[in-house]
């Protein structure tokens, strides 16, 4: 197999966050990305808020590739409740990536936006790469989404002022996993709900506690797909790059992840199967509402089209596979039970 840069430095930006620390234990558990040199460097080491900071490390490390996954990210209220800020901070880091890159001659970048991103009130339809910017996103998540749209638009103005250069991004549905924020404040879905039940359960034996009230109605659809299964789609994506010195054909925007889409109240009654049944927990739960409301379940719908990764992907011969929700939510449930003290 033949690299267009043998060795290629690749820099992971928000390397210990729930993707990043996937890739990390794919790359040492599978031998993936091997031949090259992976850099994640902490917070602590390379705040991304911070430009001068950022610039340091690309001056000493002068990465071949960027990965970029730091973001400030939060669930569906957190996010209502913070619109400001989730804004503020999304471009900045986007800002100060590009900046650097500039500075630093790094010609190849791969960032991550999300399918929250996509405007509202497209019909239901799979949300395709191009309907991007056809209208604003859910009010819910706006200054995070608009965030994220601010880095595709600098990407693409990059690469046409800087046609030696190629940025893309990748756009997952709802990520899962080992190593997620589960603090039902500020996480998303799936940790949010694993936290919840956790503490509305009676760990010991005897009665249940209280009925645990999740919010919204458990009707809205989303795409998920496990942590580790994106890791690996990343390190495939950066790979099939580093291969092609001519890049022209390959889109600068993807949506990635799996074709399968759940109810709310269907993963909430498998992460109640993981605790109950598995692990012998007491507890009960139920939704707030019995019908959709926009207000807390936010968009009713939100299912990606995959087809032009799978093309892109397929037409080389590498379609990493995705596991069954069961299965990534045993995984999750597993980890956060042994993990929980540090992880809430």
């Amino acid at each position: 197999m033949t690299y267009e840069i043998k060795e290629a430095k690749i820099l992971v930006t928000g390397g210990h966050g729930l993707v990043g620390s996937a890739i990390q234990r794919v790359i040492e558990r599978d031998s993936l990305g091997t031949g090259f040199r992976f850099f994640f460097p902490t917070k602590e080491q390379m705040n991304v808020l911070d430009f001068e900071q950022v610039n340091s490390v690309f001056q000493e490390i002068k990465p071949d590739v960027v990965i970029h996954l730091a973001a400030k990210v939060g669930g569906l209220f957190h996010n209502q409740n913070n619109n400001l800020d989730y804004y503020k901070a999304n471009t900045a880091m986007s800002n100060n990536i590009f900046d650097a890159c500039s500075l630093n001659n790094v010609k190849l970048t791969v960032g991550f936006l999300s399918t929250c991103i996509y405007p509202v009130g497209l019909g239901g339809d799979p949300l395709n790469e191009d309907d991007l910017h056809l209208g604003e996103p859910h009010q819910s998540n706006y200054g995070y989404a608009f965030g994220k749209r601010q880095h595709e638009i600098l990407a693409r103005l990059w690469n046409e002022g800087l046609p030696q250069n190629k940025h893309y991004c990748l756009v997952p549905p709802n990520i899962y996993g080992i190593n997620d924020n589960f603090n039902p404040a500020t996480s998303h879905v799936i940790p949010g709900i694993i936290g919840k039940m956790y503490n509305a359960s009676n760990t010991g034996l005897g009665e249940p506690g209280p009925t645990l009230i999740l919010p919204g109605s458990g009707q809205a659809l989303r795409q998920f797909v496990y942590s580790e299964d994106i890791a690996k789609q990343t390190l495939a994506f950066v790979m099939l790059l580093l291969q092609t010195p001519d890049r022209k054909n390959i889109p600068t925007v993807l949506n990635i992840g799996t074709n399968s889409s759940y109810t709310i109240a269907e993963v909430a009654n498998i992460i109640h199967q993981q605790f109950t049944v598995r692990h012998k927990f007491e507890m009960n739960f139920k939704f707030k509402e019995t019908r959709y409301d926009p207000q807390y379940d936010g968009v009713f719908q939100k299912h990606s089209d995959t087809s032009r990764w799978i093309k892109l992907m397929g037409k080389n011969g590498v379609v990493p596979k995705t596991i069954e929700l069961d299965e990534g939510l045993k995984k999750t449930v597993d980890w956060f039970l042994l993990n929980k003290d540090n992880k809430r």
